[in-house]
C-alpha cells in the first residue's frame, strides 16, 4: 500500500508540472493552471497562518499579562513550596520515629524519646538542644542515639532541656572498640571546623600493631557503665581501601572515624539512661512498647 501511495503522489506531481508547462504560456493556460493549483495553495496558506500565531494561542489558557497577576502567581507558588517543605519535614520525623520504635530493648537502660528543640545553623555539626531534661530521667553523660547509632552524649541538662554534644565535637569522648577485635580506645571529637559536613572523630590509644581497614565498624565498649555496649558509633575513614591511621610517638595507633549516620536532618533522638535512676514521666522502660511522651514540650 505504501509503494502504491508513493507512485500515485509522484504521478500527480509530474502531471501538475506538465500542465503548468503546457498551458502556462497564454492567458487561458495561466487561468487553467491557477485554478488547478488554487486548492493546494489555499491549504498551504492556512497551515502557515495556523502555526504563525502567538504561542499563547497554541496552549490551554493564556500567559498573565499584568505585573499584578504575575506577583499573585509567584506568591501562590512560594506558599505551595512552604507547605511542601512542611510535609517533607513531617514525613522525615515519622520515618525517624518508626526507626526509634525498632531499637532493641535493653533491660539495664531506660530509653527516653526527645525532639530536637534548638539547633544553631553555625554549630549544627557540634551539638543541639533537646526538649527533655532531668525530670524525664536524663543525666549528663548518657548516650544519644538515632538511626540505631550513637551520635553523641548529654553534656548538661536542666529540668526540661538537655544539651547534646555530638561525637565530632571537641570535648565529646567515648570508650570504643573496633569490631572484630579485643582492643579498646578513646574516641574523641576534633577541633576541625566544618560548616557543610559533620566533624570527624579520632580514636587514640589503640595498640600500634592493630590492623585496621577502611569502613570497619566502631562500637561502644560499655566500659564505665554509663553507655550500653555494642552500639555503632562510626566507621573507619580512609581512601582507596586504606584506613586513615597514624602512629603517635611510636607508642599507640590513632584512627580517624567518620559518623555512622547523617547528622544534618536529625529531628528525633533517643537518650539511653541507666535504670538506676528513678523513673520519670516521659521515659520509656525496657520491656514495654516504645511510646512518644504525650506531655507538652
Amino acid at each position: 500500500m505504501q509503494v502504491l501511495a508513493k507512485r500515485t503522489m509522484a504521478i500527480t506531481f509530474v502531471t501538475l508540472l506538465a500542465l503548468v508547462w503546457l498551458f502556462g504560456r497564454g492567458n487561458a493556460g495561466r487561468s487553467l493552471a491557477f485554478g488547478f493549483l488554487k486548492p493546494f495553495s489555499s491549504a498551504w496558506t492556512a497551515v502557515q497562518r495556523r502555526f504563525s500565531r502567538p504561542a499563547s494561542t497554541l496552549v490551554p489558557g493564556s500567559l498573565p499579562s499584568s505585573p499584578r497577576k504575575v506577583r499573585e502567581l509567584e506568591a501562590r507558588l512560594h506558599l505551595l513550596e512552604l507547605k511542601l517543605a512542611r510535609v517533607d519535614g513531617i514525613v522525615e520525623e515519622n520515618r525517624q520515629l518508626r526507626e526509634v520504635a525498632t531499637l532493641p530493648r535493653r533491660r539495664e537502660w531506660r530509653m527516653v524519646i526527645a525532639d530536637v528543640a534548638v539547633r544553631d545553623p553555625v554549630t549544627w555539626n557540634r551539638g543541639f538542644l533537646i526538649n527533655r531534661g532531668s525530670r524525664h530521667g536524663i543525666v549528663p553523660g548518657a548516650a544519644v542515639l538515632t538511626h540505631s547509632a550513637v551520635i553523641g552524649k548529654i553534656y548538661a541538662c536542666s529540668a526540661s532541656n538537655a544539651v547534646v554534644r555530638l561525637v565530632g565535637a571537641d570535648g565529646c569522648e567515648l570508650s570504643v572498640t573496633p569490631e572484630g577485635t579485643a582492643a579498646n580506645g578513646i574516641l574523641r571529637g576534633t577541633k576541625e571546623r566544618r560548616w557543610r559536613h559533620p566533624a570527624p572523630s579520632i580514636i587514640d590509644f589503640l595498640p600500634k600493631s592493630l590492623e585496621m581497614t577502611r569502613g570497619q565498624r566502631i562500637l561502644t565498649s560499655g566500659l564505665g557503665g554509663t553507655i550500653p555496649e555494642g552500639l555503632l558509633v562510626g566507621r573507619v575513614a580512609g581512601k582507596s581501601g586504606m584506613a586513615d591511621t597514624k602512629l603517635i610517638d611510636g607508642a599507640y595507633l590513632q584512627v580517624r572515624v567518620e559518623p555512622a549516620t547523617d547528622l544534618s536532618r536529625i529531628r528525633v533522638v533517643v537518650v539511653a539512661c541507666p535504670m538506676g535512676y528513678p523513673s520519670q514521666p516521659g521515659s520509656l522502660h525496657a520491656g514495654t512498647p516504645h511510646e512518644r511522651p504525650s506531655e507538652s514540650r
